[in-house]
């Protein structure tokens, strides 16, 4: 569904539930029509420098490992913005009368059970136990500084 038609869902009362992050959900304009958001993140934003094997191959050894660091650091930063801002979003939100609940425990483990199951499925598929084993460490490191609300 495109971020209208999630609008309209809930304008008219067709949708019960929507998913977004605090900031999405503010920036696309659903609280107005939203009644409750469960505090716990359900996605996590990763982002990437792309850039070719080859490209990155003609590369000196001294540009590799500065666009490496400059591609590190750029990651660093906008995982803390955008932490940043959807801790704003969800401030601005419960401010304007949107009910925050925690997430049951049971709907988390079963959420959380079902992630594991799609994620060991792709691996090697759809990505690299590598890069799976990247955004994994990333997601502990939200989780270590956004305790379970």
């Amino acid at each position: 569904m495109t971020g209208d038609s999630v609008s309209r869902g809930l304008d008219n009362r067709s949708l019960d539930a929507c998913y977004g992050t605090p900031l999405a959900a503010r920036t696309l304009r659903w609280i107005p029509e939203a009644r409750y958001l469960w505090t716990t993140p359900l996605r996590y934003a990763l982002g990437a420098t792309v850039i070719s094997t080859t490209a990155y191959n003609r590369l000196t050894t001294t540009d590799q490992r500065v666009f490496d660091q400059v591609s590190e650091a750029t990651g660093i930063a906008l995982r803390a913005a955008v932490r940043r801002d959807n801790t704003i979003a969800m401030k601005a939100i419960v401010r304007r009368g949107l009910i925050a609940a925690q997430m049951p425990d049971e709907v988390h483990a079963a959420l959380d059970k079902a992630s594991e199951m799609a994620w060991s499925d792709a691996a090697d598929h759809a990505y690299s136990k590598a890069e799976l084993d990247m955004v994994l460490k990333y997601r502990d490191e939200f989780r270590a500084l956004t305790p379970r609300q």
